[in-house]
């Protein structure tokens, strides 16, 4: 049987793969005049990925 398990550190929030340093970058990049699909191709992540950042869970 197999158990899975998330590693955790001060990097990242719980439960999520990106550190907290990238969220920041995505978030400074965001003010600028570039598109969601730019920005995910400069931090090669999903825009999926960027449009959750931009609008975080309550």
């Amino acid at each position: 049987m197999w158990k899975d398990f998330l590693a955790e550190d001060s990097v990242s929030d719980r439960r999520c793969s990106i550190a907290r340093r990238v969220k920041q970058a995505i978030l400074e990049l965001l003010s600028e005049p570039l598109s969601m699909s730019l920005i995910a191709r400069m931090k090669h992540i999903s825009p999926t990925t960027v449009i959750r950042i931009l609008q975080p869970s309550a």
